[in-house]
């Protein structure tokens, strides 16, 4: 499985240290709207936007990370009959592991030892598949841009759930109404130190682990992909989020959110679990085909 290891290596190096094309585009088409804005002042925000693309060039030219914080690596594996999870989550692991050693080192830093380097743990989520090739998508999900609590309020458990009466269905406009709320309010708390604009992802549900686990997955999707089902809800949430004008900390951008994206269940309306996830500027995600 040494193959697979490598590609693990290459994954992570080439996540860490560079975005994805559409959330590129996106941060430039925001910096040329922020640098023409009339209101309320002409460029006021894209002075932020420049110097965050400017580090993007920067990070994938020299291949070094695009943030101080490398992120927790969270991976979904799509995996073919017959392949043994156990050795593929050792594989990942490793993978991981030297990818951080490569990353923090660089590779002209030969000095200390690859045990100086704390272990990396990384969630792993596995689903069956019916074709022949290993998928492997990394989400490496930003720590160290807001302190360690309201990481857990934010990120971790924000999980709030709407009741109804039997009667109520859950795709009301009254329940799009309170899931628009809970994703404004979160994202206000987070702008006290989180890296705008971001990208959120939102999990819809009955269960509080598998919310979790669905709005991280949303912030694999790219920005400009459309799902008929929740389409009008997303479009909302990014009006909503755009339209609130508190600045970032240490930022004069107006712009809240690059993106908005929704999934999971709205079957059952007498309990509503909905989880919000938070990705700052540097959305870095990528994928392996591997076989």
């Amino acid at each position: 499985m040494l193959r697979l290891r490598d590609g693990i290596v290459e994954l992570y190096t080439k996540v860490a240290s560079s975005i994805p094309s559409d959330v590129e585009d996106a941060l430039k088409q925001t910096y040329t709207s922020e640098a023409t804005a009339g209101e309320p002042v002409p460029g006021r925000g894209s002075g932020c936007f420049s110097v965050i693309i400017d580090n993007v060039k920067n990070a994938r030219t020299t291949r070094k990370p695009l943030c101080r914080d490398i992120g927790i690596p969270v991976f979904w594996v799509k995996i073919p009959h017959g392949l043994d999870r156990q050795q593929i989550t050792v594989e990942i692991v490793e993978g991981s592991r030297r990818a951080v050693v490569k990353l923090l080192r660089g590779p002209a830093d030969s000095g200390g030892s690859e045990a100086d380097v704390a272990a990396v743990n990384p969630a792993i989520y596995f689903e069956d598949s019916d074709k022949n090739n290993l998928v492997v998508d990394l989400l490496l999900k930003n720590t160290d841009c807001q302190p360690g609590g309201e990481l857990s309020q934010i990120e971790g458990s924000a999980n709030f759930a709407l009741k109804s009466a039997a009667d109520v269905q859950v795709n009301t406009e009254d329940y799009y109404q309170k899931i628009r709320d809970i994703v404004a309010d979160t994202v206000k708390k987070a702008k006290k130190s989180v890296c705008g604009p971001y990208t959120i992802g939102v999990g819809i549900g009955s269960e509080g682990d598998d919310v979790a686990m669905i709005s991280k997955k949303q912030l694999l999707r790219r920005l400009n992909d459309i799902n008929p089902a929740t389409q009008e809800l997303e479009k909302k949430l990014l009006e909503d989020l755009n339209a609130i004008y508190t600045t970032v900390s240490g930022s004069t951008a107006e712009t809240t959110a690059l993106g908005v994206k929704v999934g999971g269940s709205y079957s059952d309306p007498a309990s509503v679990v909905v989880n919000v996830s938070i990705c700052c500027w540097a959305n870095r995600r990528g994928r392996l085909i591997w076989g």
